[in-house]
């Protein structure tokens, strides 16, 4: 799915793309933290906060040499997560998720300034719909600036590509 995100972003962006990979190799491909976002909420949270203080170092060391105007951070399964949560904790203007979700131990007390853009598939058995749904609702209920959108025959995938441009036209403005 990495390719098949880079693929989908539009190559007259007038933006700087940074692809950042999780830390932990598998066969599969590359994960931020060990859980899953469906596993127990105060074993997955903590490993989201540390994955978290290491993107925000990378995205730190990437802003002194490329400095830009507008962070958004878009992410996929649990880089969407790790996205949600540094949007919720105010580490980004624009956060995109795509199948991501939040456990309930990261919902944020107080809104931040970021704005939120969430889409998921309604049958993902990967992120449950349903937590992606609670999590839109908890961030709507207090304050944030946060759009939901649903792909109502989607899996843990990602959405059609006129989704993302337009997360990525919000985002920008």
């Amino acid at each position: 799915n990495e390719l098949a995100l880079q693929e989908n972003i539009p190559k007259n962006l007038p933006a700087r793309i940074f692809f950042m990979r999780g830390q932990i190799p598998t066969d599969t491909g590359n994960l931020f933290y060990l859980n899953r976002l469906k596993d127990d909420p105060e074993i997955v949270g903590p490993q989201i906060k540390d994955a978290g203080k290491i993107l925000d170092r990378g995205i730190k060391t990437l802003l002194k040499k490329y400095p830009t105007s507008k962070l958004i951070i878009l992410g996929f399964s649990q880089g969407a997560g790790l996205a949600l949560y540094m949007g919720s904790i105010g580490k980004a203007d624009s956060v995109i998720s795509l199948a991501g979700a939040l456990p309930i131990s990261l919902y944020p007390e107080n809104s931040s300034e970021s704005k939120i853009f969430m889409w998921n598939g309604a049958k993902d058995k990967t992120v449950p719909f349903e937590l992606a749904d609670n999590t839109y609702k908890e961030l709507y209920n207090k304050g944030f600036d946060v759009e939901f959108q649903i792909g109502e025959n989607s899996y843990h995938s990602l959405p059609q590509q006129y989704v993302i441009d337009e997360f990525l036209e919000k985002a920008l403005k």
